[in-house]
């Protein structure tokens, strides 16, 4: 198991190396019995075949010995000759025809000349890493002696092994072969339970389908259900507090905006003037940090989640809305539409609303003073705003997603505008990037807008 590197791993991979690893001990546990059950088996066969070959050569070393002694060196009576059937069939044996004083009378080409060192008795002896069977005629006065080396006894032992080797290692692939596949169905569910939850936007909080789960996979899927019925519930409650209380306060801040207007135009001739003027001023400030909760608490309840327009149409709309509220500026907005954009992206208009006048809101209070607002609309429905003004250092561009962050700037804000952007944004599935400088340009600022294709 290799966890990564933020600690994370893998249980289908951990699950197959264990299961591997098991069954590689497994297989060098059964090699070892084997090898302890096999080698007296085999210790077995090779002294039979000793034996056997002993007994079978004695009587041919005596008939042998009786011609040498007659002086009948080449009578040929159709008897067996020692040596034509010891070389025919035991060439990996040596053998030794001894007389009761231990000479060596008759020996295979390749036995030494000496004696073996064992004694001349009926059996079994090792000596030398060879392994050695007397046997002895009937007179006791011939024996025969046959050898081979133990070495080739353990030869055959890895020979067996070695045949043994090749089927467990297929089976232990085939095993761990069976055991991913088997895993990977098993575990199916799960992540298809994984990919419902990545697909998931940020604001829906229904349950999940039970589906075909297996019965440990159940408590976990019912306690996620019971977890986000909780958060909808404390979501929702979180939402109407907000958005009743920005609300509520609508209708006392625009009561309190008209009285101090009649009293500005009061005082307007005296020195109290310039205070009625100042709370008039903070009471429009409070006014708009009031839209702007308004607007925050219809992005977290997921307005831009559902519906679909034509970027080009509501951006028009918004352009000229603009245009009218700013008449004495030159030229405040200018928008280039490619003529190809033409589809609709998933998004609702009034979320898309939202979303322009607080980006050109932004552009227009941060920007250079003079210098236009530029809005481009793209052959793939992306929008882009561009404004004049200073460049925005990398270390503070992150913060500017976040809720109450402003940038280096005096200009009165509430630092709620690419919060709610970013959050609408993503509900709908697109995405906001930023830059500071401009793409193309040596300072400005960009928010480049990106939507999902509507279906």
């Amino acid at each position: 198991m290799t966890p990564g590197g933020d600690g994370s791993w893998s249980l289908e991979r951990h699950l197959v190396f264990t299961l591997g690893a098991v069954l590689g001990g497994l297989w060098l546990m059964a090699a070892a019995a084997t090898v302890v059950l096999i080698q007296p088996k085999i210790n077995e066969v090779f002294d039979s075949s000793l034996q056997e070959t002993a007994q079978r050569l004695l009587p041919l070393a005596v008939h042998d010995l009786q011609e040498v002694a007659d002086g009948d060196h080449d009578k040929d009576d159709g008897g067996e000759s020692l040596s034509k059937e010891f070389d025919d069939s035991d060439a990996h044996l040596v053998y030794q025809v001894r007389d009761a004083m231990g000479n060596v009378l008759l020996r295979s080409h390749d036995a030494p000349a000496a004696g073996f060192p064992v004694a001349l008795r009926r059996g079994f002896s090792n000596d030398g890493g060879l392994r050695i069977y007397t046997e002895t005629s009937r007179s006791e006065r011939i024996f025969v002696q046959v050898a081979d080396r133990e070495e080739r006894r353990a030869l055959a032992v890895r020979e067996v092994l070695a045949l043994l080797a090749l089927p467990f290692l297929a089976l232990i692939v085939a095993s761990v072969v069976a055991v991913k596949v088997l895993l990977r169905n098993a575990t199916r569910p799960l992540l298809k339970l994984r990919e419902d939850l990545l697909n998931r936007g940020e604001a829906n909080l229904s349950p999940l389908p039970p589906g075909r789960l297996p019965t440990e996979l159940r408590p976990i899927v019912e306690a996620i259900n019971r977890l986000m019925a909780r958060l909808e519930r404390l979501l929702q409650s979180e939402r109407a507090f907000a958005a009743n209380s920005a609300h509520e306060l609508r209708t006392p801040l625009a009561a309190a905006r008209a009285q101090t207007q009649l009293l500005v135009d009061d005082l307007k001739e005296r020195r109290e003037g310039a205070r009625a003027l100042n709370i008039l001023g903070l009471l429009d400030r409070l006014s708009r940090l009031v839209e702007k909760l308004l607007q925050l608490s219809r992005a977290e309840a997921g307005v831009g989640m559902s519906g679909k327009c034509k970027p080009q149409e509501v951006v028009r709309i918004i352009v000229d809305g603009y245009g009218s509220r700013l008449y004495n500026a030159v030229g405040p907005v200018q928008l280039t539409i490619d003529p190809h954009a033409d589809s609709h992206v998933a998004i609702d208009q009034d979320a898309l609303g939202i979303i322009l006048h607080n980006l050109i809101d932004n552009a227009l209070a941060h920007g250079t003073a003079g210098e236009p607002v530029h809005i481009a609309i793209g052959s793939d429905a992306t929008i882009s705003i561009v404004n004049r003004g200073p460049v925005i250092s990398p270390d503070h561009m992150p913060k500017l997603r976040e809720r109450f962050s402003r940038g280096e700037t005096d200009v009165e804000g509430s630092g709620l505008g690419l919060s709610i952007v970013d959050t609408i944004m993503r509900q709908a599935g697109g995405r906001m990037d930023l830059y500071s400088p401009a793409r193309g340009r040596a300072d400005g600022f960009e928010v480049v807008l990106m939507f999902r294709p509507a279906t």
